[in-house]
């Protein structure tokens, strides 16, 4: 009944926006029409302010409460998802299709942070390793923008921390590393370390690579993250897999950190004194 009301109270702000241009050119679109051209003239106004420039429109609509999945910081029957192209890069915009607005959020810097993550983490391991990741929907029952950044949110080159807070976890995995050393990788560390309270980065070092091309500490992460709860992940699942891992380090959001290693003589740490908590510097 409440959706049922939401769509009924949209139409009739879209048909009272239709009355209101009588007599124009604008009287002659249908309200699907009008707000979808509220929706791209706000949309391209927004990447000239943002990113000084304009893109191709591929498709707007309407958001709806059917639109996502998952939770998403928008207002349904109000905000529009615009799918546009820039030299190539897909991207969307979320912005009011309702009235004009300079205040939305966009996807296009997503592959260029993605990016900037992968050459940080290809610099410390080499090109043989794998990672996943997660994004929180939701932090503290607060809607995330799910990835997606506002306006002020601007990836500058110099700021990728920032651009991180609703990340859930990565996990990378390599095979036949000593990462018994963690100045080795300190870039990755200080980039994710107090995120936020809940993210967790775990790097884990598999005995071999047949070993290591089994995944199962990333897929353990997967199936956390798909159960959308912010517990670490089991101390478990690390010890039951011992014979396939070397040794792996975690580190929280918190400012906490571990390292295990299963070899019978770690080149540093031992598991004993390892497993105890200490602050990322």
């Amino acid at each position: 009944m409440k959706k049922f009301l939401s769509l009924i109270l949209t139409a009739i702000t879209l048909l009272s926006f239709t009355s209101c241009a009588s007599g124009s050119k604008s009287s002659k679109l249908s309200p699907e029409e009008i707000f979808n051209r509220q929706a791209t003239d706000n949309a391209q106004a927004y990447l000239t302010d943002k990113y000084g420039f304009t893109a191709k429109v591929i498709k707007c609509s309407m958001i709806t409460e059917d639109t996502y999945k998952c939770p998403m910081n928008y207002n349904p029957g109000e905000d529009a998802e615009v799918r546009m192209d820039h030299n190539g890069e897909p991207f969307i915009v979320i912005i009011s299709g309702l009235k004009d607005s300079l205040e939305g959020r966009d996807s296009y810097q997503d592959k260029a942070i993605t990016d900037a993550v992968s050459e940080m983490i290809e610099k410390d391991f080499g090109s043989d390793n794998t990672t996943t990741y997660s994004v929180f929907n939701k932090i503290d029952n607060t809607i995330t923008d799910n990835g997606l950044r506002s306006k002020s949110q601007y990836y500058d080159g110099t700021n990728l921390k920032d651009m991180l807070y609703d990340s859930g976890h990565r996990c990378i995995e390599v095979y036949d590393k000593d990462i018994s050393d963690e100045n080795a990788f300190r870039d990755i560390i200080d980039t994710y370390s107090k995120t936020n309270k809940y993210f967790e980065l775990c790097i884990v070092s598999y005995k071999d690579a047949q070993k290591y091309n089994s995944h199962v500490i990333s897929g353990a992460y997967l199936d956390k993250a798909k159960a959308d709860s912010y517990d670490k992940l089991s101390e478990d699942v690390f010890k039951s897999n011992s014979d396939k891992i070397s040794s792996y380090r975690r580190y929280f959001g918190d400012g906490t950190s571990e390292y295990v290693s299963f070899d019978k003589e770690p080149a540093s740490e031992t598991a004993e004194t390892s497993s105890s908590e200490r602050n990322i510097t």
